[in-house]
């Protein structure tokens, strides 16, 4: 594993050496998001990839801000290929922003990607307005690292950082609609009923758009936007297992 890729990530080597997996973070979070889950598939014995997406993770909130979109796809194409060297099957998911990079590598056409999926993911476009949570988690990131008064001089600056990297996002998102069609393998979407992020119909939206896919539908209606941590994640865990389980060759 390349020393930038293998930074920050988790990686869990499993006993099925011929299925490897993907799990992406969400935005603003790191391999922690899905950690409990990589744990549950590889005592199965799958071999899991956890990347950490750059900029994140590093106690410091303009690490964030200065990545771009791209940036994280490259990042997930550098996923891909490190798992896919060492792996006959490679099946990738992802936890909201995490979501949106799966299904953009699923609809790769050229990539050989056995099947994957989202959970709570805006893989569609709409609106979207995560500014007060994350203006909340940069505060808390502040306290933590004794940056309060910087963080509040720098508030507008923040803000305006923020919305324009979710601009950016937007237009990825928009990028590659055309390309959802292309997507024609097993696909798993997670909606949870709680949801406090992103809008409630971010699934049914990519349930419609993936008109050539194997869709695997799952509301969850207890849970919430880290469906992945939530305490009442044990029937998603489970529909991911009997999920991955089933189209594994």
């Amino acid at each position: 594993m390349n020393q930038n890729l293998l930074q920050g990530a988790l990686y869990l080597p499993g006993q099925r050496q011929h299925v490897g997996i993907i799990l992406f973070h969400a935005y603003t979070g790191s391999p922690y998001d899905v950690n409990l889950l990589a744990r549950c598939l590889n005592k199965a014995g799958y071999s899991v990839l956890c990347p950490l997406f750059s900029g994140h993770a590093t106690g410091d909130y303009w690490d964030l801000l200065v990545q771009t979109p791209e940036q994280w796809w490259q990042d997930a194409q550098a996923a891909y290929n490190w798992l896919k060297a060492q792996h006959e099957q490679i099946m990738v998911f992802g936890l909201s922003l995490g979501g949106i990079y799966a299904a953009r590598l699923l609809s790769q056409t050229r990539l050989a990607i056995q099947a994957g999926g989202s959970f709570n993911s805006p893989v569609c476009p709409g609106p979207l307005d995560l500014s007060q949570a994350f203006m909340l988690y940069c505060r808390q990131l502040a306290i933590k690292t004794n940056r309060l008064a910087s963080f509040e001089q720098d508030y507008d600056r923040i803000l305006a950082a923020h919305l324009g990297q979710m601009a950016q996002l937007q237009a990825f998102v928009q990028s590659f609609q055309a390309d959802l069609p292309e997507i024609v393998q097993p696909y798993f979407i997670a909606q949870s009923g709680q949801d406090e992020l992103v809008r409630p119909t971010v699934g049914p939206d990519l349930k419609m758009a993936l008109v050539n896919a194997q869709v695997s539908y799952h509301d969850y209606p207890d849970n919430s936007h880290v469906i992945t941590v939530n305490r009442q994640r044990q029937d998603f865990e489970s529909d991911m297992l009997a999920f991955i389980s089933q189209n594994e060759k």
